[in-house]
This record gives C-alpha cells, sequence and structure tokens, in this order.
C-alpha cells in the first residue's frame, strides 16, 4: 500500500514538473553546405536553442526533419548530447544529408532568388530531475538564395 502510494506521488510529481517546464525556443540560424558529391549534399544546420527556464537542460537525444517548399529534404539526429544553460541560450550544429532527386523544382526557385518556404520540426529528449522527459519543436519561415 505505502509503495503504491509513493508511487503515485513521483507520478504527481512528475507530471506537475513537466506542467511548469516551458518549451525551449528554437531559431535556425544558418544552413551552410559543408560538402557536395554527385550524389546529394551535406548541410550544416545552426541552431539558437533558447531556455527559458530556470534550471539547466540537458538534451540527451534529439531527432529532426527539415522540409523546404513543403517537401521533406532531411532529416538526422543529435551527435551528441547537449547543455543549455538555465534561462540562457546554446548553438548546435546538425549535420544533414540532403540528396538531389529529393529537391525537385526546387533548385530552380534557388537559382531564381525565389522566397522558399522551410520548417524545421522534431523532438527533444531532455534530462531532467525526475527524467527524460520528450519535448516537441518547430520552426519555420521562408528564404531567399542569391
Amino acid at each position: 500500500m505505502r509503495k503504491d502510494l509513493l508511487a503515485a506521488l513521483l507520478a504527481a510529481a512528475q507530471v506537475a514538473c513537466v506542467a511548469h517546464l516551458q518549451r525551449p525556443g528554437v531559431e535556425l540560424l544558418s544552413a551552410e553546405v559543408s560538402e557536395v558529391d554527385i550524389e546529394g549534399a551535406t548541410v550544416l544546420c545552426r541552431l539558437e536553442v533558447e531556455n527559458p527556464n530556470s534550471v539547466e537542460l540537458s538534451v540527451v537525444r534529439l531527432a529532426w526533419k527539415l522540409s523546404v517548399g513543403g517537401r521533406p529534404v532531411a532529416e538526422g539526429t543529435l551527435p551528441e548530447p547537449t547543455r543549455v544553460p538555465a534561462n540562457g541560450r546554446a548553438t548546435v550544429t546538425l549535420p544533414a544529408r540532403v540528396r538531389f532527386p529529393d529537391l525537385p523544382g526546387l533548385v530552380g526557385r534557388l537559382a531564381a532568388g525565389q522566397e522558399v518556404p522551410y520548417e524545421l520540426a522534431g523532438t527533444a529528449a531532455v534530462e531532467g530531475p525526475l527524467g527524460v522527459i520528450d519535448l516537441p519543436f518547430s520552426h519555420s519561415g521562408t528564404t531567399a538564395h542569391p
């Protein structure tokens, strides 16, 4: 009986912590091509993660997808765990492999300097005082390629 009560109290504490944890902000700072070959390109996406919480966030896993022009073009995972200080910011670089066959019509729009909508979305697994919590994130906007 006491074990059940303790388990219920711990579960309630976890729910209370999640309810008070604010979602981190994510902003795409840059997307730079680092390598090009006949099949595609490796793009380094630099993100700034803002932690609005009064506790440090330790991101232990991160899975993401990048869509450009409404089409999925890349996805990936965080190469190593990252810490975001309490009420602070951290810059994270995510490598993405983009295959040219996945980009029909997009290259022409970029070459013409047209604005192209993008969306970066995913889930970050953040370690807190009571365990790991999955937090979804997304950022969208438009970009023009000179």
